[in-house]
């Protein structure tokens, strides 16, 4: 497994488990595959080359993603936000998620960002199981924090220190 920084090369691959993701876990997203589906080739590269990605390859595949959102504002510049996450099926339960969450969490200190959130669905037990292993834990639950389907869906808000 080698994880890496996604750039704008990394597009195609990148919009292809993106999607996947969208559609296999519909709830899990605030984003939908409605949101994604139709936007060329080039809406990728650009957020690819905001330099936020990263991606866990096996070989030539991409099988894991995850994000940073970083906070701009004078006073929040400590926090960022771990966003997207996902780990293809056949991925899960051989540590891609924590592999991944550590390279993140090591280029945001490195930015001098002192705490890493996250918010994951009420009743999404694996992934908070894999955020509670790469140390993280529930400050907040979040009622309808978002709506799929009709239904509006809690969100645990997860931080981890990274000056402990």
């Amino acid at each position: 497994m080698t994880i890496r920084l996604l750039g704008a090369g990394d597009a195609a691959a990148f919009r292809e488990i993106r999607l996947e993701a969208l559609r296999a876990h519909p709830n899990a997203y605030a984003s939908t595959v409605a949101d994604w589906s139709d936007r060329p080739i080039e809406a990728f590269s650009e957020l690819l080359a905001e330099g936020g990605t990263y991606g866990l390859w096996e070989g030539e595949r991409l099988v894991a993603i995850g994000g940073i959102d970083w906070q701009t504002g004078g006073h929040s510049r400590h926090r960022a936000t771990i966003v997207a996450m996902y780990v293809c099926p056949d991925a899960r339960g051989r540590g891609a998620a924590g592999r991944l969450i550590e390279a993140m969490a090591e280029r945001a200190q490195r930015e001098g960002v002192l705490q890493l959130e996250l918010v994951v669905g009420v009743g999404n037990d694996m992934a908070v199981r894999a955020y509670e292993r790469a140390g993280f834990r529930t400050v907040a639950r979040l009622p309808g924090w978002i709506r799929c389907g009709g239904r509006e869906i809690d969100e645990w808000l997860m931080v981890r220190r990274l000056d402990a």
